[in-house]
């Protein structure tokens, strides 16, 4: 085969550092304490979304996965169960995490929280997937496509010959019928019951038993689930 069929299409896989996943994780936490929400978890990484994320990040096709791709075993289950998905995409040279997040935050503008609806004709459900109290678990990979694709009339034509394409997966998913992101109210006065309210963050975190028994499990067993930060 000749190089320049070869060339055709190539894909860089970007795997985050530790630092690009805390600010990914932060990010999110940042735009979802400012809510006015009784119940909102914080974030945590998972790898097996992140893992789910760069299988799809890799198709470099500016779509959502399908929802069998997202029915995907997460925190420990022994059952797989959908996760939500939000996509970047950018011609830029360098990503900006805290501004790909707020992209998906500024959403806000056209959502009404009171009557759980979105301005005709706009997008929310970016924003409601970010602020969506139950989804305590993100993954996200990041993919420099060459070309980025989309779907025309059914088939893939180029959409941008050199972009970035950002897929982050969160669990449990969100954007659930017609159920609100969440429980509008004081912050952190309605956390679930294996929560405890981080008075500081005011978001909802795991108590530190639990916590401690999810950061063993994830030492003794590192490939059936995460619960920190790291890879």
């Amino acid at each position: 085969m000749s190089t320049s069929v070869l060339l055709l299409f190539m894909s860089t896989v970007i795997l985050a550092s530790a630092a690009q996943k805390t600010e990914f994780v932060e990010a999110h936490n940042y735009f979802r304490a400012k809510e006015r929400a009784k119940d909102m978890q914080a974030m945590t990484w998972s790898r097996s979304l992140k893992n789910n994320a760069a299988d799809w990040a890799d198709e470099c096709l500016w779509k959502h996965s399908s929802y069998s791709d997202r029915t995907v075993p997460w925190k420990g289950q022994s059952t797989a169960a959908y996760v939500g998905e939000n996509l970047f995409m950018t011609t830029a040279k360098t990503l900006n995490i805290t501004k790909i997040v707020n992209s998906w935050y500024v959403e806000k503008n056209d959502y009404n929280i009171i009557t759980g609806s979105c301005t005709s004709g706009k997008e929310c459900g970016h924003y409601t997937q970010v602020v969506w109290s139950k989804s305590d678990k993100l993954g996200c990979s990041m993919e420099r496509c060459q070309p980025l694709r989309k779907i025309e009339d059914g088939k893939k034509v180029v959409m941008k010959s050199l972009a970035w394409l950002v897929v982050c997966q969160y669990g449990p998913g969100g954007n659930v019928g017609s159920t609100k992101p969440y429980v509008r109210g004081t912050r952190c006065s309605g956390c679930p019951s294996h929560t405890t309210c981080d008075s500081s963050r005011k978001l909802c975190v795991i108590s530190d038993r639990r916590r401690e028994l999810e950061l063993l499990l994830d030492a003794l067993y590192p490939d059936f689930e995460e619960n920190s930060n790291g890879d």
